[in-house]
C-alpha cells in the first residue's frame, strides 16, 4: 500500500515473491509480464548478486506443524528449493507442496495446476475464475483440476492414463481426418482398388496379346536400357562442351587483358602509393611483371582443364554414336514385329496402375489401422468415464454443498446468486460459472472471482478438504469500495487468509474504513519506502 501513488513501489511484487517461494519460475519478479522483453535487469543482478533468500512460513490447520519454504535467486545448480532447511530437487520441493498443501501424495494434478487458483497474481488469473492456467491449458487439464477441487480424485494411473487417451485420439481424429478427405475414406478407397486391379488385369491380358517371346523381350528390356544411357550420355556430353565453351572463353579474355590494361593508369596508382610508403620497394616494372605474370599462372591453370574436357567430350561422342546406332538396329527389329510405340505406352500405363495400387493400399491400411486404433482408445476412454460417473453423486453434492456458500456470498455482493456447474461433453467434464444476468463486468468479474475463493475455503473447511486457506488477489482497483468493504465482512467469515494488494486511497472514506486499514495491513509500501529498499 502507498499513500502516494502506488505504482512501482512493489505490493504486486509481494505476492510473485509468495508465488516464488511455492514453486513458480520467478521471472514475473523482475519482468513485465504483459510485455515480455521489458525486463529489469538491474533487479535481477541485485538479487543475484547480494544473494537475497526469500522464506515463506506456512502452518497446518492444527497450528502444530510449521513449514519453512526458502528460494534464492541463483541459477542452475545454485537454485535453492529448501522445505525445513532440507535441500531438495525442484520436483521432490512441488511433490512435497502437493502433499503438505493439497495432501495429494500421488501429485495428480500438479501442484502448480493447483496452486495457481489460491494466488492470482496477474490479470489472467483476475479475469477467469476457472480457466485461470496458462491459456493452452487443455480441457482435460482443467477436468482433472476441477474435478480435484471439488473433491473428486481418481487414481493417478488412471488421470494420467485418461489424459493422455485423450491426447492420443485428438491428434488420431485429426490425421483420420486429413488422410480421409478427397475420396480417401475406408469405403472409397476400398472401391478404387477393385478399379486399378481390375484395370491391371485388364492390361496384363492386354501385353500377352502382343506374344512376345522370351528373346523379344530380352531386345525391349536393351532397348529401354540404350535409351536410358543415351539420355544419360547426351546430358554429360552438354556438361563438358558448355564447360570447354566457358574455358575458351576465360582464357581468351586473360589473353586480351594482358595487352588492354591502361599503364598510365597503373602507374597513378603506384606513384600515389609511393606518396604514402615512401619506403616502397618495388619498382613500377615489377608490378606490371607481377601483373602479367599472374595472368599467366591463371591461363596455365585453366588450359590444364582442356585436354581432359576434351577427351571427356570424344568419349561421350564416341559411345553416344554406338548407343544410338544400337538403337536404332533394335527398333527397327521390333518395329516389324509390333508397334514398339503402343507396346511402350502399355508397359507405362501399367507400371503407373501398379504405382497407384501400391499408394492406395498403404493408404487403406493406413485408415484401417487408425480406425482400429480410434475404436480401442474410444472404448477404454469409455470404461475410465464409467468409472468417474460412479463418482458424479459424489460430485453433485459437493457442488450443491460448495454453491450454497457461494451464491449466499455472491448475493451479499451484488445480489445475484452465481453458481458452478459443470456439463458432460463427449464424456468429459467442463466447469463453467453460471448467473441469472449472463453480462458480468471487470469489476463485478473481480468481485465475483473474491466470492469464488472465499466460498471455496469455506467449503473445504466444512467439507474436510484438504487445501490451502488463503488466497492471494491483485488489480482490484476497478472493485468499487462498496464490494471491497463486504468482501472485507466475507472474509472474516471464513477461517483463513484473504491477502490483497491494494491502494490505500480505495479506503480514504470514513474511520471504518481506514480502520480496516489499520487493523489488517500486513506490509505498507510507499514511494519512499519501496520493496527491497530498491
Amino acid at each position: 500500500m502507498g499513500t502516494e501513488s502506488g505504482n512501482n513501489v512493489g505490493k504486486t511484487t509481494i505476492l510473485r515473491l509468495i508465488d516464488y517461494c511455492l514453486g513458480s519460475e520467478g521471472t514475473d519478479i523482475y519482468s513485465d509480464t504483459e510485455f515480455r522483453g521489458n525486463r529489469n535487469t538491474e533487479l535481477k543482478s541485485y538479487l543475484e548478486v547480494n544473494n537475497f533468500i526469500i522464506e515463506l512460513s506456512i502452518i497446518d490447520s492444527s497450528g502444530n506443524n510449521e513449514y519453512i519454504l526458502k528460494r534464492n535467486f541463483l541459477s542452475r545448480r545454485r537454485k535453492l528449493y529448501s522445505i525445513n532447511d532440507k535441500i531438495l530437487i525442484k520436483s521432490d520441493f512441488l511433490e512435497k507442496l502437493n502433499h503438505i498443501l493439497f495432501d495429494n501424495k500421488n501429485n495428480k494434478p500438479s501442484f502448480r495446476y493447483l496452486i495457481s487458483k489460491f494466488i492470482r497474481n496477474t490479470p489472467h488469473k483476475m479475469s477467469n475464475t476457472l480457466r485461470y492456467l496458462h491459456t493452452s491449458t487443455t480441457d482435460a487439464t482443467y477436468e482433472s483440476v476441477h474435478l480435484f477441487l471439488f473433491g473428486i480424485s481418481l487414481s493417478p494411473e488412471l488421470i494420467t492414463e485418461k489424459s493422455w487417451l485423450e491426447s492420443k485420439l485428438n491428434s488420431e481424429k485429426d490425421v483420420f481426418k486429413r488422410i480421409t478427405e478427397d475420396g480417401n475414406s475406408e469405403s472409397s478407397l476400398k472401391q478404387a482398388l477393385s478399379i486399378i486391379r481390375n484395370d491391371i488385369k485388364r492390361l496384363t491380358k492386354e501385353k500377352e496379346d502382343f506374344n512376345i517371346s522370351q528373346s523379344q523381350e530380352k531386345d525391349i528390356t536393351e532397348l529401354n536400357e540404350l535409351r536410358y544411357d543415351i539420355a544419360k550420355l547426351s546430358a554429360n556430353l552438354g556438361y563438358h562442351e558448355t564447360k570447354l565453351k566457358l574455358i575458351n572463353e576465360n582464357l581468351e579474355e586473360l589473353k586480351n587483358s594482358k595487352n588492354s590494361y591502361d599503364v598510365n593508369a597503373i602507374r597513378d596508382i603506384y606513384d600515389e602509393a609511393k606518396l604514402y610508403i615512401p619506403e616502397l620497394q618495388k619498382r613500377f616494372e615489377d608490378v606490371l611483371v607481377f601483373h602479367n605474370s599472374m595472368i599467366d599462372s591463371k591461363i596455365q591453370f585453366l588450359s590444364k582443364d582442356i585436354p581432359v574436357v576434351t577427351e571427356s567430350i570424344v568419349i561421350n561422342r564416341r559411345k553416344l554414336r554406338t548407343k544410338m546406332t544400337r538403337e536404332k538396329e533394335l527398333s527397327l527389329v521390333l518395329n516389324k514385329i509390333f508397334k514398339i510405340s503402343d507396346y511402350d505406352e502399355l508397359i507405362m500405363e501399367l507400371n503407373k496402375k501398379y504405382e497407384l495400387k501400391g499408394s492406395k493400399e498403404e493408404r487403406h491400411s493406413q485408415v484401417i489401422e487408425l480406425n482400429k486404433s480410434i475404436e480401442e482408445k474410444s472404448e477404454r476412454l469409455k470404461d475410465i468415464n464409467a468409472k468417474l460417473e460412479e463418482l458424479e453423486p459424489s460430485l453433485e453434492e459437493n457442488l450443491q454443498s460448495f454453491n450454497l456458500i457461494f451464491k449466499s456470498f455472491s448475493k451479499a455482493l451484488y445480489d445475484e446468486e452465481f453458481y458452478a456447474s459443470y456439463d458432460k461433453i463427449n464424456g468429459n467434464y467442463k466447469f463453467s460459472i453460471n448467473n441469472i444476468d449472463a453480462n458480468v463486468g471487470g469489476g463485478k468479474k473481480k468481485g465475483q472471482i473474491a466470492a469464488f475463493d472465499l466460498a471455496y475455503i469455506k467449503f473445504c473447511d466444512e467439507n474436510h478438504i484438504v487445501a490451502p486457506k488463503f488466497v492471494l488477489h491483485d488489480s482490484t482497483e476497478d472493485v468499487s469500495i462498496n464490494q471491497l468493504m463486504i468482501i472485507n465482512e466475507l472474509a472474516n467469515e471464513i477461517d483463513g487468509q484473504y491477502i490483497v494488494a491494494v491502494l490505500r486511497d480505495k479506503f480514504s472514506g470514513d474511520i471504518e474504513q481506514i480502520n480496516i486499514i489499520e487493523d489488517n495491513k500486513i506490509i505498507e509500501l510507499s514511494q519512499d519506502d519501496k520493496l527491497f529498499r530498491f
